[in-house]
């Protein structure tokens, strides 16, 4: 389990203050030496960002290694934040961009549908833009449509990797 340093959900429910609850999700798709530092790089840097600010709750850092963003299924992190999120324990979900959130656009766009109506917000670093931003939808889809392209773009070269090796012997 990758959670880092958690603030105990009873605390959270006992707790009388005004503070933003808020973590921070973080994924690489590859367990290659430059993705893990970029991994270990998101967690630090998002874990030093909460605790700075005095009107946070320091909830933890979500993050999933090797795992595929095309999909939510076996990305075991990434969905227990969304269940917390759900449950009222999380109140901003900062992450790096939308394509470490998601590659797919209709899971970008249903799962910040669902969070919206719980009251949670996602905030994207390298667009610069919050889940709550009017023109979020027409954003998400043309960046998260990007993100999916490259997803396919990649699988493709590599597939087509395999079957020339294979056939050069």
């Amino acid at each position: 389990m990758n959670i880092r340093e958690i603030t105990p959900i009873p605390s959270l429910v006992q707790s009388q203050t005004k503070k933003r609850n808020v973590c921070a999700y973080a994924r690489v798709s590859t367990g290659k030496d430059m993705a893990h530092l970029s991994f270990d790089t998101q967690v630090q840097a998002y874990t030093k960002q909460i605790l700075a600010n005095p009107d946070w709750n320091f909830i933890g850092v979500y993050a999933d290694e090797g795992k595929s963003g095309t999909s939510t299924e076996k990305r075991t992190q990434f969905g227990m934040m969304i269940d917390f999120a759900k449950s009222g324990f999380i109140d901003l979900i900062l992450t790096k961009s939308i394509s470490r959130f998601a590659r797919s656009v209709v899971d970008t766009l249903s799962i910040l549908n669902e969070l919206k109506q719980c009251g949670v917000e996602v905030w994207f670093e390298n667009e610069n833009i919050s889940s709550f931003d009017s023109k979020i939808e027409f954003v998400i889809s043309v960046l998260s449509g990007m993100a999916e392209e490259e997803a396919r773009n990649v699988s493709e070269n590599v597939k087509w990797n395999v079957r020339k090796r294979f056939s050069e012997g």
